[in-house]
């Protein structure tokens, strides 16, 4: 499990401009979105994209190819394949939370109001919308639907978001979960997480990697 993560993240890391160039580019969307008035919106739907699509960059049909011959090539149990992917989304996730609370923090020296945003990043009931998200979408990332991928996290990423909204505002959505005590929240999250880890796994356990 060890060795995989390891090579799960020096495969990620391997192309290290194109990280530059995307964080760079977040720091330009956010910028823009302030201007815009949209930051709530893309603060909550963006960091889920990145988390998906650089985690299932490679294909998930796992054909073999020179760049991942090495993985192919060790004794690795399917469900070590699945958790492995959890667990660098979350390292992922947590990485880019703090990237992005440093970003806010350098838009509000340019003259920026972003300092708000900050604690939308921060709060018990954005974790909330991230890891139904997240939970919903890595088994269909296994599940592998090609392009349509993009456009089924588009669908889920737009949903949660509503619902976040509507919540937020006292009317319905996730509003019964973000007036639950810490403990049944957490509760519900294990649950669901629970649920997302079985289905990714039964899920890959049924393909055919040939």
């Amino acid at each position: 499990m060890l060795k995989l993560l390891k090579m799960d993240v020096q495969l990620a890391l391997k192309d290290k401009n194109y990280y530059i160039n995307g964080l760079l580019l977040i720091l330009f969307a956010y910028g823009l979105a302030i201007k815009m008035d949209i930051m709530h919106r893309l603060l909550l739907q963006l960091p889920i994209f990145i988390c998906i699509f650089t985690s299932f960059e490679n294909d998930v049909n796992e054909v073999i190819s020179k760049k991942h011959l090495l993985i192919q090539s060790l004794p690795i149990k399917r469900w070590e394949r699945v958790v492995s992917k959890y667990i660098l989304v979350v390292v992922k996730f947590v990485l880019l939370a703090i990237y992005i609370a440093l970003i806010l923090k350098l838009l509000d020296s340019f003259g920026f109001d972003s300092l708000e945003y900050i604690e939308t990043i921060f709060k018990r009931e954005s974790f909330t919308l991230w890891i139904i998200s997240l939970a919903i979408l890595i088994p269909i990332m296994f599940m592998h639907f090609g392009i349509g991928r993009m456009v089924i996290t588009i669908i889920v990423t737009n949903i949660t978001t509503a619902m976040y909204q509507i919540g937020i505002e006292g009317r319905g959505g996730f509003e019964f979960l973000f007036q639950m005590s810490n403990f049944k929240l957490l509760s519900i999250l294990v649950i669901v997480i629970g649920i997302s880890i079985w289905l990714s796994l039964f899920v890959y356990n049924s393909r055919d990697l040939g």
